[in-house]
């Protein structure tokens, strides 16, 4: 049995929004919310009594889809990123992964070593989240990779993993393929730096380091 994220418009989504969204599909039965939870970051609210809290601010705009996996993602799950086909010409597909990163008692699933050997990036922006109002704030990790139209990515779960959540917009682009300073600042990740167009997609808060003095499994 397989479980499969289909980033479809979701009813009530600003007419603008993009209506092709990628797809986060797994090979096996996992525990999850519904395809499409909201526009951003609203959509992790759908977790029982958690919040996010220093969330990157990106995740507010309507071109994202957020999906949470509420349950366990059971270990040696292939986990694939779809980008559409029919997505508009010169776009790719950003694909995000947010786990929870509080060593030694991390319930990530062993994704952040696979995702680094496969080609993703680590941010410095990553949200942290709250089970309960008065519950310890907990620390994660983001990752990000670009997937061009028609292409795919995928990874594989080390071992079994809870509160991992993903994120897609069908409507990024490359900002080291940009060859001028006027269209590189006018991206919303690409900064014009000593001739050549950067990606700035997560740039740190500077924000003060979070403990891990409960872990996240013990409030389950």
């Amino acid at each position: 049995m397989r479980t499969v994220f289909l980033a479809m418009l979701a009813a009530g989504a600003a007419a603008d929004t993009p209506t092709v969204w990628p797809v986060i599909e797994f090979n096996t039965a996992v525990t999850a919310s519904p395809e499409v939870v909201a526009d951003g970051m609203q959509a992790w609210g759908d977790l029982p009594n958690s919040a996010f809290v220093l969330f990157p601010p990106f995740m507010v705009n309507p071109d994202y889809r957020a999906y949470i996996v509420s349950g366990v993602i059971p270990a040696k799950t292939k986990i694939t990123f779809r980008c559409p086909a029919n997505i508009e010409e010169g776009d790719v597909c950003d694909f995000y992964v947010f786990v929870d990163h509080c060593p030694p008692c991390s319930l990530h699933g062993g994704l952040p070593g696979a995702l680094l050997s496969t080609g993703w990036e680590a941010g410095s922006c990553a949200p942290r989240y709250r089970l309960s109002d008065a519950g310890e704030p907990h620390v994660m990790a983001i990752f990000r990779k670009q997937v061009p139209k028609g292409g795919q990515a995928a990874v594989v779960t080390a071992s079994a993993g809870r509160l991992v959540g993903f994120a897609a917009t069908p409507v990024s682009v490359v900002c080291s393929e940009i060859a001028t300073d006027l269209v590189c600042n006018q991206e919303q990740f690409c900064v014009f730096e000593n001739s050549v167009c950067v990606s700035r997609w997560c740039p740190s808060r500077h924000a003060a380091p979070t403990t891990c003095t409960v872990c996240a499994d013990s409030e389950l």
